[in-house]
């Protein structure tokens, strides 16, 4: 009875996507294997997605398959939110975690192909640790954190851009900027502003 609850088990699958802009690095681990599969490379476009959904399909067939991914900036938010969709189970990884992740390995080299396959190892180290799976929300919140990101940078350029201009104004017309205090013109212009393009 013990030998046939074994072979009824669920096999583990976890696959690891290095995630970089345009393509993304892809190894599969196998519960039980000695080692990631070999790595391979696709392109983030319509072709790519299909063949890997291709393989992700073919051991998902006997197995229970996750996908793990590294919280790239905005980069893997398109692959993760096109999978999700698609009805596979996907995780996103904070770097941090990966960076102090050790899969028992000397040498520490690193590359597209190197980092997939300790993605995959990360995965099956970590099979059974509580986390929840990536959703639609998540990419929303990325996209809502980025454009909270550039609106700061936005608005933090304008300031310097702002003061560098004032100090010009008064090092070469010194006290002139008192000038300027009253209410904007009737057109919306600032008054030093439009002072400065026109003399």
């Amino acid at each position: 009875m013990m030998g046939l609850s074994k072979c009824n088990e669920t096999v583990k699958v976890s696959v690891g996507i290095d995630v970089s802009k345009g393509h993304s690095t892809v190894s599969f681990f196998r519960a039980g294997d000695k080692s990631p599969s070999k790595p391979f490379t696709i392109d983030h476009d319509l072709l790519g997605l299909r063949f890997l959904e291709r393989k992700l399909d073919q051991y998902k067939a006997n197995g229970t398959l996750r996908i793990y991914m590294e919280c790239t900036g905005r980069y893997h938010l398109g692959l993760a939110s096109s999978l999700q969709k698609d009805g596979y189970t996907v995780y996103t990884v904070n770097p941090k975690l990966l960076a102090d992740f050790h899969d028992d390995s000397l040498r520490k080299p690193k590359t597209d192909s190197i980092d997939a396959q300790k993605i995959a190892r990360y995965g099956i180290q970590y099979w059974n640790k509580e986390r929840r799976p990536f959703s639609q929300m998540d990419s929303k919140r990325e996209c809502l954190k980025e454009c909270e990101r550039q609106y700061k940078l936005y608005t933090d350029e304008c300031v310097t851009f702002t003061n560098n201009l004032l100090s010009l104004t008064d090092l070469t017309c010194p006290g002139v900027n008192k000038l300027f205090s009253s209410n904007p013109n009737q057109n919306g212009h600032l008054k030093w502003v439009d002072f400065v393009n026109t003399w």
